[in-house]
């Protein structure tokens, strides 16, 4: 009797513990890596000869904020997922909002309008988001004493935001120093 019941026993973990290791398994995994990115403050003024003109200046000067990143997002699960959502957070002087970029896949040159979109299993997805951003209003706080040096303690933050369907939200921190462009 103490054979058979240690048998069954044994029977109801291994199968327990076979669907907990498919469960943890069988979910999608994904993860981003920036592969470039251009970060501008602009200056747009007209002329002498009433041209427009769009200049590089300091960030207390500028009128225009430019942002372009390009990463990759890798699902190295065993399983496909969705993404759901971009969006990109900018921080600065305990002051944040949240911008939902333009999106563009740069394999078809594709604007996408609707931000949804598939991410198969053991595939990797190059995207570009392209942002501008106006000195007015709540968004005067990235352009008013805003520090791009690393060690500021009121720096300038960049954070990709990426949601997919499960909820889980991923983050990628972006160092504007490393993407100013002069």
């Amino acid at each position: 009797m103490d054979k058979v019941l240690s048998a069954l026993l044994g029977t109801i973990v291994g199968f327990f513990l076979s669907w907990f290791k498919e469960y943890i398994q069988s979910r999608p995994k994904v993860k981003i890596n920036l592969k470039s990115g251009k970060l501008n403050y602009l200056k747009k003024e007209a002329n002498s000869y009433g041209d427009i003109i769009e200049t590089i200046v300091v960030p207390e000067k500028a009128n225009r904020f430019y942002l372009s990143l390009q990463f990759d997002i890798f699902n190295i699960g065993k399983v496909g997922t969705g993404i759901t959502d971009i969006s990109i957070k900018l921080s600065a002087n305990k002051n944040s909002l949240y911008y939902q970029p333009n999106i563009i896949l740069p394999i078809e040159n594709k604007n996408m309008d609707n931000i949804s979109f598939n991410l198969e299993s053991n595939k990797v997805l190059t995207i570009e988001t392209l942002l501008h951003v106006t000195n007015e209003g709540q968004s005067s706080f990235v352009f008013k004493e805003t520090s791009l040096l690393p060690e500021e303690e009121e720096r300038l933050k960049i954070e990709v935001i990426i949601e997919d369907l499960n909820k889980e939200k991923l983050s990628l921190l972006v160092e504007p120093m490393s993407i100013l462009t002069a």
